[in-house]
């Protein structure tokens, strides 16, 4: 795993449950629920959501090698993305059962960064 980046995202989350997506010159490539917005992105317009190793944007070297950890492999996928010139978004819909979404939109758009949900 790795090399990892520090994202720095330029909107926040929504305090309202969801699923999110981010996804690389249009093609969604990881969708994810969160309960909360908190934890998804680090420190965005000055407020702190959180452990700093629990989100997308930073992995640190304590967790590197942790490939259990979804968010220091999305991470590092990130990163992958960004050093190869591609355009990366940060979807988010607010839904109010976001483990239905989440499975529904897995199986529709088969993300290839998802391993748990993923449809062979």
């Amino acid at each position: 795993m790795g090399p990892f980046c520090r994202l720095r995202v330029q909107t926040t989350a929504p305090q309202e449950q969801g699923v999110y997506a981010w996804v690389a010159d249009g093609l969604v490539c990881y969708v994810g629920k969160a309960v909360e917005g908190f934890g998804l992105i680090q420190k965005v317009k000055g407020q702190s959501l959180g452990r700093a190793y629990d989100d997308y944007t930073y992995c640190p070297p304590s967790k590197a090698l942790t490939r259990s950890q979804t968010r220091a492999r999305v991470n590092g996928l990130l990163n992958a993305a960004l050093v190869a010139g591609h355009d990366v978004e940060w979807w988010w819909l607010v839904a109010a059962r976001p483990g239905e979404v989440e499975e529904l939109l897995i199986q529709r758009w088969n993300p290839p960064w998802n391993i748990a949900l993923r449809i062979y």
